[in-house]
């Protein structure tokens, strides 16, 4: 892991040790087992959001597809 990415991981720990009532923080990775697992501590919450069926997903191109 890169200095850089290790002083990222460590401010947004120190910022976020406290629960807030001002403050909500949404994570979205494609990769979620490569996560620091104090990052993951910190959430209250997962939420899995499967890719779509190839009929959902030809739906959605041919949408895009209508739009341009």
């Amino acid at each position: 892991m890169s200095p850089e990415l290790r002083s990222v991981i460590n401010t947004f720990l120190a910022r976020t040790g406290e629960p807030s009532n001002k403050m909500q923080i949404v994570l979205a990775t494609n990769q979620v087992n490569q996560l620091d697992s104090a990052v993951l501590d910190r959430m209250n919450e997962l939420l899995e959001i499967p890719l779509p069926e190839f009929p959902e997903r030809e739906a959605m191109l041919k949408q895009y597809i209508l739009r341009g």
